[in-house]
């Protein structure tokens, strides 16, 4: 289930950036064929947030079933 959520965290991220014209070439055709709204500012916000906040927090729970 981490796997899963922190790998769909970084596609969130990669999305963002791409938003931004930070990073080119990775996910054009899935922002211009398969979503189109996370292209724009609040899509790119919905992103940053996923591949941010929630990659954290998947992190933090790894941690916290770690140290139990």
């Amino acid at each position: 289930m981490f796997t899963l959520g922190t790998f769909a965290s970084v596609v969130d991220l990669i999305i963002g950036l791409e938003t931004d014209g930070i990073v080119k070439g990775f996910m054009s055709v899935y922002l211009r064929n398969g979503e189109p709204y996370l292209g724009t500012p609040y899509g790119a916000l919905i992103s940053y947030w996923d591949g941010t906040a929630h990659y954290a927090m998947y992190l933090y729970m790894l941690a916290a079933m770690t140290y139990k």
